[in-house]
């Protein structure tokens, strides 16, 4: 049992280390909607660090399964043209997360960059809303 139960050095970790632990940890509880809260925001008081020092950013959805994401970016240019922020602000993604998708797309001559925007090339398939796109099914 003696080798199996490390011993707690004093000293080991810094009042740095120990702070922004803390504030990842709040951070964490805050976008999870967990328990706990007022606990490690009582220990950061009494260490006198500031509770909003730091901001919490809102929790998204970074990864998409796949084919969701171009999904995403061709139902908001089915809206109109919108530029590279435009579609970042709409599907909750940062641009250099999607930019491979866009230019994937306009590779397969399904979008096109005028400038700063990009919109859908007139005569794609994928202009028409794929929920009201009804395709025959073939019968076995």
């Amino acid at each position: 049992m003696r080798g199996m139960i490390k011993k707690l050095k004093i000293g080991r970790h810094s009042d740095e280390t120990i702070n922004i632990s803390l504030y990842y940890l709040r951070a964490q509880i805050i976008r999870n909607d967990a328990d706990g809260l007022e606990h490690v925001e009582a220990i950061m008081r009494l260490r006198g660090l500031a509770l909003d020092a730091l901001s919490v950013p809102e929790k998204r959805n970074r990864r998409f399964r796949k084919g969701q994401l171009r999904q995403a970016i061709l139902d908001e240019l089915r809206k109109g043209p919108l530029t590279s922020r435009q579609i970042a602000e709409a599907i909750g993604h940062e641009r250099n997360n999607f930019a491979h998708t866009l230019q994937a797309l306009k590779a397969r001559g399904v979008v096109q960059r005028d400038g700063r925007v990009w919109r859908l090339i007139a005569g794609s398939h994928y202009i028409a809303d794929p929920a009201k796109d009804i395709r025959p099914k073939h019968e076995n």
